[in-house]
């Protein structure tokens, strides 16, 4: 198995908002900032809100975009 395929079986799908903080280095009231404006989703696991991976780095995308260059 190459290296790159045991690294994405090792990414988990859904992310706890601790990780998520950890991953983009935010606290947590940014983390929920972001999701009360509608930039990150929250995917409900019972009671336990969990982020898509891919909507994390998605929204790191269009910050990159949105963000003046210096």
């Amino acid at each position: 198995m190459l290296k790159a395929e045991k690294e994405q079986r090792l990414d988990p799908l859904l992310l706890t908002p601790r990780e998520v903080c950890a991953l983009l280095r935010i606290g947590r009231t940014t983390l929920w900032e972001l999701r009360r404006r509608g930039l990150l989703r929250a995917v409900y696991v019972g009671r336990s809100p969990r982020f898509r991976r891919e909507d994390v780095e998605q929204l790191v995308e269009r910050l990159a975009v949105k963000s003046p260059i210096e």
